[in-house]
């Protein structure tokens, strides 16, 4: 049973729609890791396994039944160790770049690398309401474009306001995990809230029709036991640091299907789409070496990692049309 598996087990006796869960797990394992994980992209520069996953689908679809199962699992992961800091459900942009800056935050932490302390800065947000959260002070274009610009690596987030001076976020690694309405969705769209650098960076989640009916929701001994299975993986994931690397097969698969994306970019009509295509490789690189994380200890990128990745993120662009309609 590899981490998937186990959190398929861990995640199932509930009304929300599967490919909620899916991702869920992506969530999971992405707030488990840090800037000390990357591959190294060349001219792209490093790409770390860090994820912004928003949950899109009408109201009472359990966007945030699925969305608790991640944060709970990972409430759990945490130890004083190896902490995995959450940000409040609603705070505003200030509040939360003082809460990532203080030196005596719990989001600021240190591993060595090549025998050396490297102090870096990591958080997770696990939102009900997206748009309630990036509403809070009045100014969602700007909250969002904190998370725009945390969201890529950096050796230091410098941030400066009026009444706060400057403030520096040193090495940050971002998870988000968020719910929201194709109304609202489209709502701050259509006010340039959710500008294109940040969509590009999202992976939007459509669902639109509940799971099977349960009529009375229980917790089975198989799902105790694969939660403590996705705890214990969790934990080990925490202890990794280095660089992926592509085995020779995975490079292969990968250029192959880069090739094909950019065709299909090329002949995209839709600027939705072709949004999510101009992100895709990086999103993919991602999601690859999570999908590797999820059965093995190993730091490599191999052809069934690529081609998973590949498959969950296509799953994912099926919907961009139906999602950004309207606007």
């Amino acid at each position: 049973m590899n981490f998937l598996q186990a959190y398929q087990i861990y995640s199932s006796g509930n009304e929300a729609p599967e490919e909620f869960h899916q991702w869920g797990a992506y969530a999971a394992l992405s707030a488990c890791c840090g800037p000390y994980l990357w591959t190294d992209m060349g001219g792209v520069g490093n790409i770390q396994p860090n994820l912004f996953i928003l949950y899109v689908g009408p109201p009472g679809i359990k966007k945030s039944t699925a969305k608790d199962f991640a944060r709970n699992l990972i409430r759990e992961v945490a130890t004083k160790e190896h902490p995995i800091p959450m940000a409040p459900s609603s705070t505003s942009k200030e509040a939360f770049v003082d809460f990532m800056a203080n030196p005596k935050s719990p989001c600021q932490m240190v591993y060595k690398w090549r025998d050396k302390p490297r102090t870096y800065t990591k958080c997770a947000i696990f939102a009900n309401e997206f748009v309630n959260l990036v509403q809070v002070g009045g100014d969602p274009l700007a909250w969002i474009q904190v998370l725009t610009d945390i969201y890529d690596p950096q050796p230091n987030y410098d941030v400066s306001t009026i009444s706060r001076g400057a403030k520096e976020i040193p090495y940050p690694y971002l998870t988000l995990l968020g719910c929201m309405t194709p109304e609202l969705t489209r709502s701050l769209i259509n006010e340039n809230a959710l500008s294109g650098g940040f969509s590009r960076r999202v992976l939007y989640i459509y669902g639109n029709k509940n799971g099977p009916p349960v009529p009375r929701p229980i917790t089975t001994p198989e799902q105790i036991e694969a939660k403590k299975y996705l705890i214990e993986h969790c934990r080990q994931i925490q202890t990794l640091q280095g660089k992926f690397e592509f085995t020779p097969e995975g490079l292969k698969a990968y250029d192959e299907w880069y090739y094909r994306n950019y065709a299909e970019l090329e002949q995209a009509t839709s600027a939705a789409v072709v949004n999510f295509l101009q992100s895709k490789a990086v999103i993919v690189t991602k999601v690859a070496m999570l999908s590797r994380l999820s059965w093995s200890k190993e730091l490599l990128i191999d052809s069934d990692d690529v081609e998973l990745a590949v498959a969950m993120v296509t799953s994912a662009q099926q919907h961009i049309d139906t999602i950004f309609s309207g606007v």
